[in-house]
């Protein structure tokens, strides 16, 4: 079960397998926001994943843009693409690997 808390509203569902369209873990279709705005966060997400695709794992920093890349904060990034609060929140939620404080966007 996956559960979040956005601006005082709960949300539950069921896990998720379609991690390309999840928000959290959660199926977008079982939660109640603006469809426009759920489908503008998944759309960056699906930006960031294109983007995660053109580094190299072996060597990351011989990639192209990596000095860019590298020197950019998350919360940057969303910010040049007027990203939504949703999205602020599903990147912030990675970023903090669901809560274990990785990093800060």
């Amino acid at each position: 079960m996956a559960k979040f808390i956005r601006n005082g509203n709960s949300y539950t569902s069921d896990l998720f397998d379609d991690f390309n369209r999840a928000i959290g873990f959660s199926n977008p279709d079982d939660i109640e926001l603006p469809e426009q705005e759920k489908q503008a966060a998944l759309k960056l997400l699906k930006k960031l994943f294109i983007l995660a695709k053109s580094i190299f794992p072996e060597k990351p920093l011989t990639s192209p843009n990596a000095q860019r890349l590298g020197a950019t904060p998350v919360s940057q990034w969303l910010s040049g693409r007027n990203a939504s609060p949703l999205a602020q929140w599903m990147f912030g939620w990675f970023c903090r690997g669901g809560g274990a404080q990785v990093f800060e966007p």
